[in-house]
């Protein structure tokens, strides 16, 4: 009997879109598409940062495009009220078919969100946000 070959890994896409401050992920990510690319070849990671997107209205543009389209997004480092206010609508959009969301973001210089979330619960009402406090597990 003749063993069949294996399969080569399916490409099943998988697209996860991190929204940070600046490009202090950028290492880590290209790294990690390297090391991920032969055994996961659908899978599409894209950094998207604050610096750029705050000023740049293609890159702000293209972030909208990651989160509206990512199965999972993770937000973090975001710290500036004006950097929020860009993204924290499509993120909130987002909760009710995207896969997983994950943030730590500072909203008016008083409130933390550390906390890793199934999108289509309430968390990211608005009520939460204004509730939270330093460091929140809610």
């Amino acid at each position: 009997m003749t063993p069949r070959p294996i399969s080569p890994p399916e490409a099943t896409p998988l697209r996860i879109a991190i929204v940070t401050m600046d490009s202090h992920l950028s290492g880590v990510i290209a790294a990690a598409r390297a090391a991920l690319a032969a055994d996961h070849p659908g899978l599409i990671l894209e950094l998207h940062t604050a610096e750029r997107f705050a000023t740049d209205p293609a890159s702000l543009a293209a972030c909208v495009r990651a989160i509206e389209t990512a199965d999972i997004v993770i937000a973090t480092m975001l710290f500036l009220d004006d950097h929020i206010r860009l993204v924290r609508p499509h993120l909130e959009a987002r909760r009710t078919n995207c896969d997983a969301i994950a943030m730590v973001l500072c909203w008016k210089k008083r409130c933390v969100i550390s906390k890793p979330w199934r999108l289509r619960s309430p968390s990211l009402t608005p009520d939460y946000w204004r509730g939270c406090n330093h460091n929140s597990t809610r």
